[in-house]
């Protein structure tokens, strides 16, 4: 190709050995040299003399032979980088060549590998979504929610949340933080989501919105899809009012129009102007269930400006080398400030030491059993790709062994050692990046499915993809597990001589001896790694089952849950109590419906933890727990839930119970009603025999946010509630160490709340949300119907963290087990085959069928109790990890051990013996001649 070139162009592109270099650059410097003899010899001079100047012109001779020499070692350097280069393009087309030629090997070992590499790269999409990078934005790795009496126990109820969860900081704090936490933190912001706005034409319906700050999202580092953000100055109240809205109300009521700038939306009979619209997808970071069975507002539809000190969740955005733990001792450090005066400062309205403040990153939102299960995942998926890895591990030292002529060969005509490893090492990686194409599109298929099996605790993976660094992730994968199983080829190649590759197809030499064992060792390995996983799969199965079982104390079957908005004008009018019980009535006179009555789904109350005072024949005692759950109900709902009230009966409402708006008392959360009624497990804790009816409690350690000092803490001026009954136990199933089961359920009490109501049908119709929607909008056309929840569904999303778990869990397990069976059949078969001539002779001196069926399976026998006990052993050792995720079963449970070790037994076995049978019909003549 560069044979027309001029010379010199051919020479510059000509790469030339080191010696050649410098002999060229030596007869230049000659030539140069002998030129200028001859010019120096034609003016008179002496030949000497004439050498001595050429010398002298020419410079130092040795700079120069140095500087060619440093030429030439780069050049060479150069070379050697581009002959390997070269041989190695050659190794990996003949490796191309060659698993095209072998298309049954080759489609088993990418299909085996592939399915390891997918599943391994779709979990670790999971870790990278939940554990590694949860918030999609770019400075996501530097925010945190600011946040107040943080606990790390977690319970399981309707979803998983927190108990004692993480609160936000009081306005007064939440000001003092913004003002002085400037060490940790380069920009503070606040949301406050709300359940109620206008759509542009007036009428009321169920738009969300949020109260924002305007630097929220410049501080998580967005831009609006269309138009502006808001403006600090827009925060200020007085300013002109303007709104954003969510990229997906903007798709739903503007059809994505750069139109639906300067339109008008409508909330509290206050215009808005659109300036902008919100990122695609955008959600409030780390938003969590707001509590007592309401949805998690984590993507309003339109947004409103707003001040920090008047919002409810509080966001920092962290200095770079700043972590979440320097940024709570700052924090922790402002909370702990006395107060400046007694009118106000960070500690207001708190006692001293109440407040614990904590920089919370997404990562800790995520509750320990969550946690733990996805790590239960990845290591499981780990286990997978091992087998995986051993499985091709043994077909490549299979096809090494079939191929030691050919290396002989190699070696005879002078490739070394090192040149043959490259050659098995190429070939092992150009497998695995193949396998690894094919594992990411299984990897997609994968987060389909478990998108779909997802758990409620886990709605952030609703959006998973398979991102930049799950690519990378799996290119790394594929090429360490390429070395790692084309080790083993790597290794038989590096242990043979040329004598030894070219001895008799018998194999009976030491290297033979030493394949065999690298084989079976692997083989030990697969079976003891699916021994492992079945046995963490046969147990969460039990405590599935244990679960399952569990007695949950109320009747789920066609009962239907309702969420209803009032709206703060029928809440401020004191008509809260007549429209509940006009939508009761309407609800009873349904066709359908069989009873109704006020109150949420069972066991998805307020979570509370302050202590209660009972007054007793001893005097007052203070009872502890560490949380309860408070129901607001009315006096047919148990009947409607299907909770049995075993003691007493069902409280009556009083006439003070929703006091005028002018009686000036107070309406928190915690405020007891005249009447009410606790579970059993309640009823044991505040009195040891469980007589509970008739006793007067009240609450203790009340919250000063709610109620100011000296005042009561009932409506009726009675700081004291009475017990009138005792309901049945409701219990969700739940992981092992779930807290008690304490309810306690009273009257409405509060306009702070929107009601809920359940329903029993007879028949739980398809339609049943537009149903109940008719029906109680019919009381009044300004009650909002937010959402249907159905009993039967919402017992199947609190068992959804444990069925997550097991079919991921379960699916490896079985794969894992097929991997490995099929090796173990692999590895006799071709046992089986390299000793075809030895089980001839011994058939041909009068060895029976049945002699060499023994024989042959005695091998597999060995290997599987080898792997068995291996198995076992790390089962036991491994299992332990399981305890959080289990439920009335032991890690070491002997049902399910010995039911794992049965099973994998008895498929070894079967896989055994057809290798084994056919050995037995060998005919010793053909045997004798194949060799």
């Amino acid at each position: 190709m560069t044979a027309n070139l001029p010379h010199k162009i051919r020479r510059l592109l000509t790469l030339r050995s080191r010696g050649a270099l410098l002999r060229d650059d030596d007869d230049e410097m000659r030539i140069h040299i002998e030129m200028w003899v001859a010019e120096y010899e034609s003016y008179g001079m002496a030949r000497a003399d004439a050498e001595a100047a050429a010398l002298q012109r020419f410079g130092d001779s040795s700079e120069y032979r140095a500087y060619i020499g440093r030429r030439a070692e780069r050049v060479s350097r150069w070379e050697a980088a581009r002959d390997w280069f070269s041989e190695w393009m050659h190794d990996v087309r003949f490796a191309a060549r060659h698993l095209r030629n072998t298309p049954a090997f080759s489609a088993t070992a990418i299909l085996t590998l592939a399915l390891g590499i997918g599943a391994s790269s779709a979990i670790f999409s999971v870790v990278h979504r939940l554990l590694i990078d949860p918030l999609p934005y770019p400075n996501g790795d530097r925010i945190v929610a600011l946040k107040t009496n943080g606990s790390s126990g977690f319970v399981v109820g309707l979803a998983t949340s927190p108990t004692n969860a993480p609160e936000d900081p009081s306005r007064a704090l939440a000001h003092a933080w913004a003002a002085r936490a400037t060490h940790s933190f380069d920009a503070m912001a606040g949301v406050e989501p709300i359940f109620l706005s206008m759509l542009p034409d007036g009428r009321q319906d169920t738009v969300s919105h949020a109260l924002v700050t305007s630097n929220l999202l410049s501080m998580l580092g967005a831009e609006p899809a269309l138009g502006r953000g808001f403006r600090r100055e827009e925060e200020i109240p007085g300013a002109s009012r303007v709104a954003m809205i969510s990229y997906a109300w903007w798709q739903r009521v503007y059809g994505g129009s750069t139109d639906a700038l300067g339109k008008i939306a409508e909330y509290e009979e206050n215009p808005y102007t659109i300036v902008g619209v919100m990122p695609k997808g955008f959600a409030i970071p780390m938003s969590q269930p707001r509590g007592f069975g309401e949805l998690a507002l984590s993507s309003p539809d339109v947004w409103l400006p707003d001040k920090l000190v008047n919002t409810q969740m509080m966001f920092g955005l962290l200095k770079r080398g700043v972590s979440a733990a320097d940024a709570t001792r700052e924090l922790q450090a402002i909370a702990d400030t006395p107060p400046a005066s007694a009118g106000g400062g960070p500690g207001a309205g708190a006692r001293p030491g109440s407040v614990h403040a904590r920089a919370m990153r997404a990562q800790d939102f995520l509750a320990p059993r969550e946690v733990r299960a996805i790590q239960v995942l990845f290591v499981a998926v780990g286990a997978l790709l091992l087998i995986a890895c051993a499985n091709v591990a043994n077909l490549l030292l299979v096809r090494a062994w079939t191929r030691r002529r050919e290396f002989a060969v190699r070696m005879g005509l002078g490739a070394g050692r090192a040149r043959l490893i490259r050659l098995a090492l190429t070939e092992s990686v150009l497998l695995a990046l193949v396998s690894g194409t094919l594992g990411v599109a299984i990897a997609w298929q994968g987060l389909h499915v478990i998108i779909a099996l997802r758990p409620a605790a886990l709605e952030r993976l609703s959006d998973v993809q398979i991102e930049p660094a799950v690519l990378f992730w799996t290119a790394a994968v594929s090429v360490v597990t390429g070395v790692l199983f084309g080790a083993a080829a790597a290794f038989f190649v590096s242990t043979q001589n040329t004598s030894d590759l070219l001895r008799s197809e018998t194999g009976q030499h030491s290297s033979g001896a030493i394949t065999r064992r690298v084989r079976s060792t692997l083989v030990v390995a697969e079976i003891a790694l699916s021994v492992a996983l079945l046995v963490a799969t046969g147990l969460l199965v039990r405590s599935f089952a244990a679960l399952s079982e569990t007695r949950i104390g109320f009747d789920p079957h066609n009962l239907v849950a309702v969420d209803v908005l009032m709206g703060p004008q029928v809440r401020r009018s004191g008509q809260s109590a007549a429209i509940r019980e006009a939508v009761v009535q309407a609800l009873r006179e349904t066709p359908g419906i069989v009873a109704a009555g006020v109150g949420s789904m069972p066991a998805a109350g307020l979570r509370e933890t302050t202590k209660l005072e009972v007054m007793t024949d001893r005097g007052m005692e203070l009872v502890g727990m560490k949380e309860r759950q408070k129901m607001w109900i009315s006096s047919d709902y148990f009947s409607a839930a299907g909770i049995p009230i075993v003691a007493g009966r069902a409280p009556k409402p009083a006439a003070t119970d929703e006091p005028p708006v002018a009686s000036g008392l107070p309406m928190g959360f915690d405020v007891l009603s005249a009447e009410v009624i606790v579970s059993r497990g309640l009823a044991r804790r505040l009195a040891p025999d469980g007589n509970v009816v008739g006793l007067r409690i009240r609450v203790a350690d009340t919250p000063d946010r709610f109620h100011p000092p000296n005042q009561p803490v009932s409506p009726t001026g009675d700081p004291w509630a009475t017990i009138v009954g005792v309901a049945e136990d409701v219990h969700l199933p739940g992981p092992r160490g779930d807290l008690e089961t304490y309810q306690l359920y009273q009257m409405p009490v509060t306009r702070m709340m929107d009601p809920m109501f359940v329903a029993r049908f007879a028949s739980v119709p398809r339609d049943v949300e537009s149903v109940l929607r008719k029906t109680i909008q019919a009381v009044s056309p300004t009650l909002i119907v937010r959402r249907a929840r159905i009993g039967d569904d919402y017992l199947r999303e609190a068992l959804a963290p444990t069925r997550f778990t097991l079919a991921l869990l379960g699916a490896f397990a079985i794969v894992a087990l097929v991997l490995s069976v099929v090796g173990l059949y692999g590895s006799i078969a071709y046992t089986v085959t390299q000793r075809t001539r030895e089980i001839g002779i011994r058939i041909a001196l009068g060895a029976t069928p049945g002699g060499v069926t023994s024989l042959v399976v005695a091998d597999g026998v060995r290997l599987l109790g080898l792997g068995l006990v291996v198995g076992i052993a790390t089962a036991v050792l491994s299992t332990r990890a399981l305890t959080s995720l289990l439920y009335g079963v032991s890690t070491v449970d002997p049902l399910t051990f010995v039911s794992i070790v049965a099973i994998v037994a008895t498929i070894a076995l079967a896989a055994s013996i057809l290798p084994a049978r056919r050995a037995a019909t060998i005919n010793p003549v053909d045997a004798l001649r194949a060799e």
